[in-house]
């Protein structure tokens, strides 16, 4: 599995989240690979976007990243960001969970 962070920085008083969920829902429903996804927003900079999914493999990823379906989507947002969104991808190494008690 990989891993992918998309951090994005949002012009001062702009609201985006609805639109990240709806490039969620459209990865989730329309391409194959597609695991996880949630949204963090900065403590100290509210302004700071950070997604982070989950996908089975870097195929996948890089078949949504280049599908016409998230450009359309990145075109919706592109207006209330400062620059481009920066990308980065890892693969899952090890993952630890709390044991339940």
């Amino acid at each position: 599995m990989i891993k992918i962070m998309v951090e994005r920085h949002v012009k001062q008083g702009q609201e985006i989240s609805q639109l990240l969920r709806q490039i969620r829902a459209a990865a989730l429903t329309s391409y194959g690979g597609f695991i996880s996804g949630e949204t963090l927003i900065d403590i100290e900079d509210s302004s700071v976007i950070v997604t982070i999914s989950t996908w089975h493999k870097l195929e996948d990823w890089e078949r949504w990243a280049a599908s016409d379906t998230r450009a359309k989507m990145y075109q919706k947002i592109e207006p209330f960001l400062v620059e481009k969104p920066k990308v980065r991808r890892f693969q899952i190494a090890v993952t630890e969970h709390k044991a339940e008690t």
